[in-house]
Order: structure tokens, then sequence, then C-alpha cells
């Protein structure tokens, strides 16, 4: 009706108005409050989601303004954000003593009524990047087809050169212009601003959509800068929000598939590792750090109720970077081996509590079928990295012979005898001649006959014998398996997910009043940053 038609040219007058500001006022002292007030006023209108279901059809006109925009203004809007976020500019200082005394009654409210840290032109553009480039809820746009064209700006953007083509020989010429950023820069403002949850969904969305961005980050030459503030915050999982543990496993899933960035993370040793407690890590790649990390999560999220969507993650990276294994850091050895024992023995004791046998073929509950699922892709994270040259994943080889005895159970199961037996027949050629070969390379010293005349020898005994003895062996001794590899694929509708995720860090971080007790998009728990229920979930696909 009329009042529709009223309310809607206004919404649009408003937003177009807030986005045109962003979009084309200069930024110097005297603007900065202005964009500050834009940016302000812009999430505000976009906050009426916060108060109804996100699939209710109930007419929200700024929400539709906003993200359903369909000028080229949108990209303009997305290259300044980008801009602000990648260049932090400072907030202006108060010129004069009068600008202190009109300031005061805004500080003096910050102050008493907000919990959240000072907000600056950065995470205010980083917010409004993260609300507009929302997956388009269907109740509001029905037709599945219609594209956020801020999200498709963020998605097309690409390098911005010196040796670049003029945007304005490209716009005579009638060709497509695309937007432009220095990937360098906000590659580097990302990695400073981690352990940030709206910067982490931020990297997710130009790793998982800007194929120039991911190109960026694979072809650096300090994979540290990133990859090390990620398992950082990977590390308090006591403590991590299961949103959050989500992101990071899809993010670092993305990254193991890139098979020449995973090789190269091998290359990569870390110093030290102040804060990984359970013991030191001197002098150890990124590569197996990263491998101690995901190893770690799976067996904390199996002693801690066992979320299959972790599990499957953290394996299905393992399983993408397994060929490109080196020089394997002993400690990352041994997790991988004891991930599968634990593996193991879940999946028996499920068996035998179901009344089927450990070697029993016969699936007969989700939940055993889903160990089972999880059991053989820790085995395959196992068979392909032993198809690398075991000269140097000697640690590796180690393992197994110090702890074979934990594939014995499932050795003739018929759903995993032929992974098993991989295990077996390497752990049967480096074991041959061990006591003797160990006891010549140490002279004797250290070594000799254990209680009830067992072989004992020196750990650099055993590893100088699989060093010499892996120039004997040959990966055709191997069952031929095929390589899995793992691809992330995002969900058919990603703003069940996504958007009350975004929207819960940007009511916590933002510095705004909202009356939590009527959210209903999120919960007042959920804002609180406590865990929100998972209403769906990304795909994963082999």
């Amino acid at each position: 009706g009329p009042a529709a038609a009223g309310s809607e040219l206004v919404a649009a007058l408003l937003v177009n108005s807030l986005l045109a500001v962003i979009a084309s006022a200069r930024l110097d002292d005297g603007t900065y409050w202005l964009h500050m007030e834009a940016l302000t006023a812009l999430t505000v209108c976009l906050g009426s989601q916060l108060f109804c279901p996100l699939l209710a059809p109930a007419p929200l006109p700024l929400v539709v303004e906003a993200i359903g925009h369909s000028s080229p203004l949108a990209e303009r809007v997305v290259g300044r954000l980008v801009r602000y976020l990648t260049a932090q500019p400072p907030p202006p200082r108060p010129p004069s003593l009068i600008a202190r005394v009109r300031s005061l009654p805004s500080h003096l409210y910050a102050y008493l009524f907000s919990s959240a840290p000072p907000v600056d032109l950065a995470a205010r553009s980083r917010h409004a990047l993260l609300l507009l480039t929302q997956h388009l809820p269907s109740a509001l746009f029905p037709d599945p087809l219609r594209p956020n064209r801020f999200l498709v700006a963020l998605r097309e953007m690409s390098d911005e050169t010196p040796d670049s083509f003029d945007a304005a020989d490209v716009a005579e010429a009638g060709l497509p212009t695309r937007l432009t950023v220095p990937l360098r820069a906000l590659h580097d403002a990302i990695c400073d601003a981690l352990p940030d949850e709206g910067t982490l969904i931020l990297l997710y969305l130009l790793l998982h959509g800007n194929r120039d961005f991911l190109d960026h980050v694979v072809a650096r030459a300090d994979p540290e800068t990133l990859l090390v503030p990620l398992l950082r915050m990977l590390y308090p999982l006591q403590t991590l929000r299961h949103n959050a543990l989500y992101i990071l496993l899809i993010v670092l899933l993305i990254l193991s598939q890139m098979e020449g960035y995973m090789t190269a993370l091998h290359t990569v040793a870390v110093p030290s590792v102040p804060w990984f407690r359970e013991r030191l890590l001197n002098s150890i790649s990124l590569g197996s750090l990263l491998a101690v990390h995901l190893t770690r999560t799976a067996l904390h999220n199996l002693s801690s109720g066992g979320d299959a969507y972790v599990a499957t993650n953290c394996l299905a990276a393992l399983a993408n970077m397994g060929s490109t294994i080196k020089r394997l850091h002993p400690h990352a050895a041994r997790a991988l081996v004891s991930l599968y024992d634990a593996m193991s023995k879940k999946y028996v004791r499920l068996a035998r509590h179901g009344g089927a046998a450990s070697d029993d073929n016969e699936i007969e509950s989700p939940e055993l079928s889903v160990h089972a699922d999880l059991t053989r892709m820790v085995l395959e994270v196992l068979n392909v990295a032993l198809a690398t040259p075991l000269g140097t994943n000697e640690h590796l080889v180690y393992a197994l012979l110090e702890r074979e005895h934990v594939f014995a159970p499932l050795r003739r199961h018929a759903r995993f005898w032929d992974l098993v037996e991989n295990v077996y027949r390497v752990v049967d050629h480096f074991r041959v001649g061990l006591a003797q070969a160990a006891a010549d390379v140490e002279g004797g010293g250290g070594e000799g006959e254990g209680e009830g005349d067992e072989p004992t020898w020196s750990i650099g005994g055993v590893l100088a014998h699989i060093r010499t003895a892996s120039r004997q062996w040959s990966v055709e001794r191997l069952q031929h398996l095929p390589d899995p590899r793992y691809t992330y694929e995002q969900e058919e509708a990603p703003e069940e997910f996504f958007t009350p995720y975004v929207w819960s860090v940007v009511v916590e971080q933002c510095g705004l009043s909202w009356r939590r007790q009527r959210l209903v998009l999120i919960s007042p728990e959920e804002s609180e940053y406590g865990d929100g229920v998972v209403s769906s979930l990304p795909l994963l696909s082999q």
C-alpha cells in the first residue's frame, strides 16, 4: 500500500545517502567522524535483522535496500571499506579544549555503559563489510539467482600493482573494470588483527571466494605470518567458540588444498612455540606444527563429546597435507599414532557395546558408522604419509615401530585391513635386524639385553637404522590405494550459519547498546560470546 511504498522510499533515500558518503566523501581529520557516524548509522539500519528470525518474511526495508543494493556504488563502498581496514587510519586529535569538552559526553557514555573496547574506523569498516557481504536471506530475496553486489565486488577485487592497466584507459576501451586493492597490505592487516573473530570471517570470505587473494597467500615467502596466528588462535580449545573453531578449521582445510603451499610449510622452521604448554617445540617446521594442532584438536574433540564435523575437517586437512609431509617432528609423528589409537579404541568399544565384533563388517548404528569412517580417515592419513620417502620421515617410522601393537585389533577387520596391512609392511621392513643394526651403530654403548633377554637400543641407533634401511625400501611394496583429497564446499544456504555468527560478533564488538533481551536472530548468551547453536554447517566433499 501507500504506507509501505513510502517506507521503502525513505529507506532507499537513507541507505543511498549513507553509502554515497562512505564511497565518495574524502577522509581527513575533518571528515573522520563523518565516516564513523555514516558507518554506525548503516550498522543500525541493518540491525533490524536482529529482531526477527532469519527465515521470517518480515518487512525489513532498510535491510533490503542495503544488502540488496544493485548500483555500481556497491563496488566503490567495498573498495573504501577494504582500504580503511587495511590502512587503519587513526582518529584525529581534538584540536582544542572546546572540542575536547564537546566530545566529553559521548566518551563518558561509552565509558559508563559500553563494555566493548573503543571502536575505530578500521573496526567499523570491518563490521560494515561483513554485514553488507552476507548472503541474501531467501525470505527477503526469493530469487536464488540474485547476487549480492557487495559480495561479488569482494570476490572479484584484484591486486593493485604499479603496472596495472590505467582504469580510465580501460573504461575508454569499453572493457569492464575491476576493483583493485593492495593485497599485500590487506594480508598483513588481517594477520595483525587476528585473533579477532570478525577478521577471521573476512579471511574465510577472501580465501573461499577471491582466487587472487588465495593465490597471493600461497605465493608468499613468509607463510608463518598468517599460519602462526591461526594456530595460536586454535590452541585454547577449552575457551574457543564453536563457530570460531569451525571457521578456523575451514580456513586450514582451504589452505591444505594447495599442495605447493603445504610443501613450503615443511621448509619453514619456527624457532619456538611459546603458547604450546604440553611440551617444548623448538625448531619445528610449520608443516609439523600444523599437524600437531590438527591432531590435538581431533583428540580434544574425541574426548569432549565428539563433534563429527570437527573431526572430519581435522582429518581432511591432514589427509590433504599427507603427501607433502617431510621431516615430521617427533611430537607430530607420535600425535598421529596416538590419534589413530584413540579413534580405533573408540570404534572397538562402540562395536562391542552394540553387540558387534570388532572385525565385523556390519555397521549397526549411525554413531558406529561415523567412527568407522573417522578411523579409516586416520589410517588414510598414515598411508599417504608412508608413501613419501621414509628416509626423510624417520620419526614417523620410529613412532610406528614404538607402538605397532595399537594396530593389531583392526588388522583383520574387513573395513580396515588393507590400510592396516600397509602399516605392517613398513613396520616389518624396518624391524628386520633392528637390534643388530642399533648395536653396530652405537658400538654397544647403551645397548644390551634388557629384562627377559629383550634387546634394547638407543633412539639414535633406531633412527640411524631407519635411515639406512630406507635405502632398500620401495613404496611399490605398499598396496596401491587412491590418494584421498578433500575439498571444502559451501552449504547451499550459508546465511543460516554465517549471518547469525556475523551478527553475534558485531553486537559484541561494535560498542552500540542493543536491547539484548529482545534479540531474536541471536540469543543474548550468544551475543556475549557464548556458544550459540549451529543451525547449519558447511559441507565437505572428497
